[in-house]
């Protein structure tokens, strides 16, 4: 077998990673990875995963099926509950292709982004040194140390004006949206410290309506269901079956 990349042959194992869909090899020196990134990738316990610059576009594309998929379902579950939420007479707040279209881009536009709730607020004396002191604390809270020298934050953003009575939100943004997902799918929280993906309104008014089903059916009497969240977006399950509702 020969590295996807630069076809050299007679590859040992040890100067190569393995692609997570093709199972070919490609030197590490060549996929650009550092030694702490080889380790993790090959690590039992990994949650990284590798492609080769082939599989790297199948997987893309896969992505953005299952993405359109995810999108089409849910704007199907608010054009169900739009009585509750527009006037019906008002066609122009009716949901359309172009909607699901301008959704796709603005999902992909936040998509290298995460959003992270509850941190104190930094008591530097300036904005410059208070952004500075949020992203080494983010840095330190978010990513593992096994993943700090591949993870990088980008910049990190409170969002809302400063609010003595109130720990505003920040906007973490990644290099791309693969660092982003990994990164959620890893953390594990820290006392009050959540975090979530960057959610677009019509995300988050999915999200409010499906909390709002959900304590409505619990005071109804409806104590075997509980909420499953998925990349940041609650789900009414079963709790025994963990069976979609």
């Amino acid at each position: 077998m020969s590295c996807s990349v630069c076809n050299k042959k007679n590859l040992r194992s040890s100067d190569c990673v393995t692609c997570d869909i093709c199972r070919g090899l490609v030197h590490s020196e060549c996929a650009g990875l550092s030694k702490t990134e080889v380790d993790c990738i090959r690590s039992m316990s990994r949650k990284i995963h590798f492609y080769c610059e082939k599989c790297d576009i199948v997987a893309t594309i896969n992505g953005l099926k299952e993405e359109l998929a995810n999108v089409k379902y849910e704007l199907n579950e608010l054009k169900n509950n739009q009585s509750k939420v527009i006037d019906d007479h008002d066609t122009s707040k009716k949901l359309s292709e172009e909607d699901i279209i301008n959704e796709i881009e603005d999902r992909n536009r936040r998509a290298t982004n995460l959003i992270l709730f509850n941190l104190p607020e930094s008591n530097a004396v300036n904005s410059d040194m208070r952004k500075d002191d949020d992203k080494s604390r983010c840095q330190k809270i978010m990513i593992p140390e096994s993943k700090s020298e591949s993870v990088k934050i980008m910049n990190c953003v409170r969002l809302g004006r400063l609010n003595d009575d109130k720990i505003r939100p920040i906007k973490i943004i990644f290099g791309n949206s693969h660092q982003a997902l990994e990164i959620l799918k890893s953390y594990k929280r820290k006392e009050n410290l959540y975090l979530n993906r960057d959610l677009t309104p019509r995300q988050q008014n999915h999200s409010f309506l499906i909390r709002s089903e959900f304590r409505n059916r619990i005071e109804h009497g409806e104590n075997d269901i509980s909420l499953k969240y998925r990349d940041g977006i609650p789900k009414i399950v079963k709790k025994d079956l963990k069976e979609n509702l």
